[in-house]
């Protein structure tokens, strides 16, 4: 006679699976940490990621090597990353920061609440999520000891995010509008935005403003066209 298991977990077996997380949380770290992505490539990639997008907004379609291309830049991005899945995880991630850099708890408490509540709108949107992640950045710097003046030391960044890829179906003014509702987002959860957040925002207002008028341009060209045909000029 077969008999069932109960595979239910007890507190003890919790507590175990959830040591085991915060050891691959902790080697996850360790991998990103030792493989920063240097500030100027970093930049090269976000230019790229501008240019994608303004291609986009333009021809208001992508072709198979711009899929392929808004890919490779992703991939190489999130090989330098700290990558989660789940709020929990993302917490213990910061704890785990925190502690190594002596930030306190409420550093990762307001940083847990800014990126969640980006998620959580992101989400409403229906972006793809990836996930909650930390980057690590480095930046070389001159070595000031007049002893080793020709060596270099690299500073190193953290940058954090939670992560999604853009609905395939959304067309150029719906992705401008609902990016400006998850770079909102935090202050509409009673956090702040961060400099970035309003940086991007803003750019964003800018080209929702470009892309309608562009589009008023066009309705007044059309209509001056279906005007003159119908020899109303």
């Amino acid at each position: 006679m077969n008999k069932s298991m109960n595979t239910q977990q007890t507190p003890k077996t919790e507590e175990s699976s959830f040591e085991q997380i915060k050891v691959e949380i902790g080697r996850k770290i360790e991998k990103a940490r030792n493989n920063p992505l240097d500030v100027n490539r970093y930049q090269e990639l976000e230019k790229q990621m501008v240019d994608q997008k303004d291609r986009f907004y333009k021809d208001e379609d992508k072709s198979s090597q711009d899929l392929e291309l808004d890919e490779k830049i992703k991939q190489e991005i999130l090989s330098h990353g700290a990558i989660v899945e789940t709020l929990p995880e993302y917490r213990e991630m910061l704890n785990q920061i925190s502690k190594q850099n002596n930030l306190g708890e409420g550093w990762r408490d307001d940083l847990l609440a800014h990126e969640n509540a980006h998620a959580n709108v992101s989400q409403e949107l229906k972006y793809d999520p990836i996930g909650y992640g930390l980057f690590f950045i480095s930046e070389e710097i001159e070595n000031e000891d007049p002893r080793n003046i020709a060596q270099k030391q690299k500073r190193i960044f953290i940058q954090p995010a939670h992560i999604h890829t853009d609905p395939a179906h959304y067309s150029p003014i719906e992705l401008i509008e609902n990016g400006i509702k998850i770079l909102e987002a935090p202050k509409d959860y009673g956090n702040e935005m961060s400099d970035a957040d309003i940086d991007e925002r803003d750019e964003l207002l800018k080209r929702k403003q470009e892309f309608l008028a562009q589009a008023e341009e066009k309705r007044q060209r059309d209509l001056s066209e279906v005007r003159k045909n119908l020899g109303l000029n």
